[in-house]
Formats: C-alpha cells, sequence, structure tokens
C-alpha cells in the first residue's frame, strides 16, 4: 500500500522537493476528513482566531490571513488546526486506503 501512495504522489513529491527542499508531503484535504470524522483522536493543538480569505491582492488571493496575535480585534471564527497525531492520521489512511 506505501509503494501504491507514493506512486500516486509522485509529482507531489517531486513538486515539494523543488519548491521548498523538503521531502514531506502536505496532505490537506486527508487531513481535513481525519479531522472530521475523528477530531478527538486526530487533534492534539487547536486555537480559535479571526480569519479572512484574502479576495484582492493579486499575490495573495486566495489565502486564509489568520489573525494570530488579534490586531483587528475582531471576534474568532475559525478554530485552527495547529498539529494532528501523525500515527494516528497515517492509521485513518492506510485504514481508508485498504477500504
Amino acid at each position: 500500500m506505501a509503494y501504491f501512495f507514493l506512486d500516486c504522489n509522485s509529482t507531489a513529491f517531486e513538486s515539494a522537493r523543488r519548491q521548498s527542499g523538503t521531502d514531506r508531503l502536505e496532505l490537506p484535504d486527508p487531513t481535513a476528513m481525519a479531522v472530521a470524522i475523528d477530531r478527538d483522536r486526530v487533534v492534539t493543538s487547536s486555537s480559535r482566531h479571526y480569519v479572512e480569505i484574502e479576495a484582492e491582492s493579486q499575490l495573495t488571493r486566495g489565502m486564509s490571513v489568520v489573525d494570530s496575535l488579534d490586531v483587528t480585534g475582531s471576534p474568532a471564527n475559525v478554530e485552527v488546526i495547529n498539529a494532528i497525531d501523525t500515527d494516528r492520521f497515517k492509521q485513518m489512511l492506510s485504514e481508508a486506503a485498504r477500504g
């Protein structure tokens, strides 16, 4: 199963290596699903902040802007996940791949 996953994501791995010099691959969609399915066992650190999506700038259009310093004074509107239990996440990913 690991070989299948690596093969399916080989282009993403190569892009990550070229762009940031890392051998890590971020998986935002599967991570979001893992949090939605089993939040209490996946999330190890989170915090609430005011977040807006940048819609005007050509450079940062679509970027999530997190006011972690409370610069705007606006009330928190999003729970930001700061860390997950990667072992639990990998277990869930493996189970899902097996069907």
